[in-house]
């Protein structure tokens, strides 16, 4: 979801426009996405899906979601 700049004020840094929004990001949020990325780059989900074997064994369990 891409939010709409309220503040016309935007620096450059090379080729990287950085603008501010109103919306609130903490400093946990910041992280999250950084390591989600860097997961992602390494392909993490796969490498977990092909080397950690899940058995559900509880009558309630629901199927795995990947």
């Amino acid at each position: 979801m891409k939010h709409k700049i309220i503040n016309t004020r935007a620096d450059w840094i090379e080729q990287v426009q950085i603008a501010f929004t109103q919306k609130r990001l903490t400093a946990f949020g910041g992280a999250c996405s950084i390591v989600a990325k860097f997961l992602e780059r390494i392909q993490f989900r796969d490498w977990l899906v092909a080397h950690v074997t899940v058995q559900e064994r509880s009558p309630n369990a629901t199927r795995i979601f990947l």
